[in-house]
């Protein structure tokens, strides 16, 4: 099974959001340098992340676009910044923010496997008759 960690989609956002196939800095240790053992085709791993990324990110609607586009257009942008031009509060921004994420990753196939800890547990009887 594969996923796409949040933190891997918002490196890649801005460069999406630039239409530049810059390698983000935040993942530049995905393209190593590689050996002789290796084909050339394993260095561009980014390049296959940004594709299926970019292509979740074309599938979302307008809206979530643009609120990503706000979001991730510049770097460092501060919150107030990102809430005035959404026309929302700090609060708001964000949580628009992190739905329009959660889509993208769910276009993506979904988040990362978990156990589920709430999950009954069926102990044993350890009642021996002898």
């Amino acid at each position: 099974m594969y996923y796409y960690d949040s933190s891997v989609v918002e490196a890649f956002l801005p460069s999406i959001v630039a239409e530049s196939y810059e390698i983000p800095v935040k993942i530049k240790d995905l393209n190593h340098k590689f050996n002789k053992s290796e084909s050339a085709s394993d260095n561009n791993n980014w390049l296959v992340l940004r594709s299926d990324i970019a292509n979740a990110f074309f599938k979302l609607t307008e809206a979530k676009q643009n609120v990503l586009r706000v979001r991730f257009s510049t770097e460092n942008t501060e919150w107030n910044l990102i809430a005035k031009d959404l026309s929302t509060t700090v609060d708001g921004a964000r949580m628009k923010v992190q739905r329009a994420i959660n889509s993208l990753i769910r276009n993506l196939g979904g988040w990362r496997p978990f156990a589920d800890e709430d999950a009954p547990v069926i102990e044993e009887d350890d009642d021996r008759t002898e």
